[in-house]
């Protein structure tokens, strides 16, 4: 019950809208204990929301082992962030924030298969097509923009204020400042074809 209404308390925030620059700025002047009070909060209101968003989904999808797996990973992982709310930041807290964000991000880092063999599950089980299903692609859509939303805020924590090196001495946390947007997405979208 405690766990339920915490979900839910923090599920009716919305999450913060961040630019690359803020992450940048961030990056280069914020404090560790900064970044910390943020994110314990942050983190667990996308998981919150996602969790919101899960039980919105058709119960079939639901009951697939690989769909409740996923879901039981983000239970787990706002389980895990809960008992940092009221944490103040110290260097032992944050230590050991900085140890769990890595569990997390363990933890989730198969989840975009576990969850497309959620939807390969229910289309054998009971000859959903999931193409068909707007619902489904609706939520998928959304999910996997949180999914990469909370790694984003993850990684260029623990690459500014953890022990992750970054890529290359120009990168400001996970980001490069000098990075071409433009020819990233040109390619990503040629080898998409």
């Amino acid at each position: 019950l405690f766990l339920a209404n915490n979900h839910y308390l923090f599920s009716q925030f919305q999450p913060s809208s961040l630019t690359i620059q803020q992450y940048l700025d961030f990056g280069r002047i914020g404090t560790a204990a900064t970044s910390y009070t943020f994110l314990k909060n942050e983190l667990m209101v996308r998981l919150a929301n996602i969790m919101q968003e899960f039980s919105l989904l058709p119960p079939k999808l639901l009951q697939m082992p690989s769909s409740k797996m996923v879901s039981g990973w983000y239970c787990e992982s706002f389980e895990d962030l809960l008992k940092y709310e009221n944490a103040p930041a110290s260097i032992e807290n944050i230590n050991a924030f900085n140890d769990q964000l890595q569990t997390i991000l363990k933890r989730h880092a198969h989840v975009v298969e576990t969850m497309a063999e959620g939807l390969i599950e229910l289309r054998e089980t009971d000859g959903v097509d999931i193409a068909s299903e707007k619902g489904i692609q609706y939520f998928l859509d959304r999910f996997y923009i949180n999914r990469i939303s909370i790694r984003m805020l993850q990684n260029q924590h623990l690459v500014v204020f953890g022990n992750v090196l970054p890529e290359s001495p120009r990168h400001v946390g996970c980001i490069d400042p000098a990075c071409d947007v433009e020819s990233v997405v040109h390619d990503a979208f040629e080898n998409a074809r």
